[in-house]
């Protein structure tokens, strides 16, 4: 389960946006969704820097984005493109004024490809391992702990709330003070028996999981190592019908109603348990390969010159990023 918890409302948004929802009728003469465009590799989507460029090139570029050109790619196609050209533009005049033959470039690249080439390795030898159904029941059995989960409800209260002025129509954001006082009020409704889901639909900011009475769409798992630890430790330590909270995240506060506790079926994480032996089969092969490499420093008053040195120079850095910080804030004032 790989859910980041800072990220938590989106994330519940996705979940139930991903939700089956029933068919609805075409309005007359709209076009039928049944129709199916044929994209191939070689189909043209568009024209970059003079040449065609097809499905093919684009499922090649878009393969190991980061979230944030991904996102660029999916909402902004165009200017994703733009962006693209504009850097392949770049490139093509580096190696024509031969910058990858400049030392210092030359030894960025060669440090690349050592990267590129070790990351490689270990995406493809974690894929090799072969996993057996012992070995997925003996891992089950054994971190039985690890795969209790709770079911729950929450409610959501961001730091970041706006409150609007009915009469000028203008907006502020809402101060700690303010933002603490509902904190306090709802868990203390929600403590004193009051209606969870309502509650969930009156004051929680997330509005998908409000909508839905506060339902989180996924168990939170006792090795969900992407919850904090300090939610995940109080939810598996409540019963059935507790109130927890409310918790402080960075983000704001989270107010929980546990409405079950039971212990997750093997072949509810048997992705998770592949996971881990893989994780784990891939730990014990890095430890072999490591056990291999050798260094030896040959040159004692050089590696004590070299330690000073750096220590200075890292403490230079600092200083002067300091000083930096300093007249940024005192510009500020």
């Amino acid at each position: 389960m790989y859910r980041s918890f800072p990220a938590f409302v989106f994330l519940v948004s996705c979940a139930f946006a991903q939700t089956a929802q029933p068919p609805v009728a075409a309005p007359p003469n709209s076009p039928q969704t049944s129709d199916v465009i044929a994209i191939t590799p070689d189909t043209v989507i568009a024209t970059v820097n003079g040449r065609q460029f097809t499905a093919g090139d684009l499922e090649k570029i878009t393969r190991n984005l980061n979230p944030q050109a991904r996102q660029l790619a999916a909402n902004q196609p165009k200017a994703f493109l733009e962006q693209y050209a504009f850097g392949e533009a770049l490139a093509a005049e580096a190696v024509k004024q031969k910058i990858d033959q400049v030392p210092l470039y030359r030894d960025r690249l060669a440090d690349a490809r050592r990267q590129i080439l070790a990351q490689g390795l270990l995406e493809q030898k974690k894929s090799e391992f072969k996993i057996t159904p012992d070995e997925l029941t003996k891992f089950y059995e054994s971190n039985q702990a690890g795969f209790r989960q709770a079911s729950v409800k929450v409610i959501f209260i961001s730091r970041a709330t706006f409150v609007k002025n009915l009469g000028d129509g203008s907006t502020k954001m809402s101060s700690a003070e303010d933002i603490k006082a509902k904190v306090d009020k709802v868990a203390k409704l929600a403590k004193q028996g009051g209606d969870f889901a309502a509650l969930a639909k009156e004051y929680s900011d997330d509005r998908n999981t409000a909508e839905h009475g506060g339902d989180l769409p996924y168990q939170i798992r006792a090795n969900s190592s992407e919850i904090p630890d300090n939610v995940r430790e109080a939810l598996m330590a409540a019963a059935a019908g507790d109130i927890v909270g409310p918790l402080e995240h960075p983000s704001g506060f989270y107010l929980f109603q546990i409405k079950s506790q039971s212990q997750a079926p093997l072949e509810a994480v048997r992705t998770d348990i592949e996971r881990s032996v893989r994780d784990a089969k891939l730990r014990e092969w890095l430890e072999q390969q490591k056990a291999k490499t050798t260094v030896t420093l040959d040159h004692e008053p050089f590696w004590k010159t070299f330690v000073s040195a750096s220590k200075q120079m890292l403490e230079q850095e600092q200083r002067a990023q300091q000083a930096a910080q300093q007249t940024i804030n005192g510009a500020g004032r």
